[in-house]
């Protein structure tokens, strides 16, 4: 497979970029009103900031794992639905999801600090050594394997959440939100 470098940024206004068996990096921002298509499951993608604006769609046409590492932020106005098995790990540090429409990732790690600013799916599987804040009135849904390692408010309204997950299969769906308990 062919290595894809981009050092600036990507933008898809229309139609749809597929990206095929490459390893693809890309340091500046994805910005996406079109589709942009993970279709193979070979190779690595490395991504920096991801905004996917209304209209515009993150896919995953792959039903074989896709690998990605997020280093950047996320901000979805669209459509971001991961639904193959692949890893989705988020490394940036002191970055964030803003969801006005909700981010589902199948497995999703996360490896450097992330503040949850909408809702957020994780719908196998969270994990990870990282750190993820919910923001006020932020939704975190986490699917079939979790331990909430501990919550609790940091300070400024917000929650912390810090989650490690085992192969223990269990069913886990969060809501923390300021002035809620975790349910």
């Amino acid at each position: 497979s062919a290595a894809v470098t981009i050092s600036n940024n990507l933008t898809v206004s229309a139609g749809t970029l597929t990206i095929g068996a490459n390893n693809t990096s890309l340091s500046g921002t994805a910005d996406i009103t079109g589709t942009l298509d993970i279709a193979a499951n070979i190779g690595t993608n490395n991504f920096g900031n991801i905004t996917v604006n209304n209209g515009g769609a993150w896919t995953v046409s792959s039903l074989s794992p896709a690998n990605v590492s997020i280093s950047g932020n996320i901000t979805n106005s669209g459509t971001f639905n991961v639904i193959n098995t692949g890893a989705y790990t988020l490394t940036g540090s002191g970055k964030s999801i803003i969801a006005n429409n909700p981010v589902t990732i199948q497995n999703l790690t996360v490896s450097g600090t992330y503040t949850n600013n909408g809702t957020l799916t994780a719908a196998a599987s969270l994990a990870g050594s990282g750190t993820l804040t919910q923001g006020a009135s932020a939704t975190l849904n986490i699917g079939e394997r979790c331990v909430v390692a501990s919550a609790a408010e940091d300070g400024d309204d917000d929650w912390e959440l810090l989650v490690s997950v085992y192969n223990d299969a269990r069913r886990c769906v969060f809501r923390i939100d300021t002035g809620l308990d975790v349910i």
